[in-house]
């Protein structure tokens, strides 16, 4: 009985342990999606950005 009761208490400690290293990974795998979609804003409205600044503007004709 006592064999057991260690048996549970060891799994017990070994699934806390675990637990804590995948909220740490968890909230690692948060922080890197974060900084993605904020890259991938950045890079979308600087290629808007250039795309306008590419295009050829005239003056218009006062006729």
């Amino acid at each position: 009985m006592q064999r057991e009761y260690d048996i549970a208490e060891a799994e017990q400690q070994r699934l806390h342990d675990l637990g804590a290293e995948y909220n740490s990974l968890l909230n690692q795998s948060e922080i890197a999606r974060n900084n993605f979609v904020q890259i991938s804003k950045r890079m979308l409205e600087v290629n808007t950005e250039q795309r306008m600044e590419s295009v050829p503007v005239h003056p218009l004709n006062s006729a």
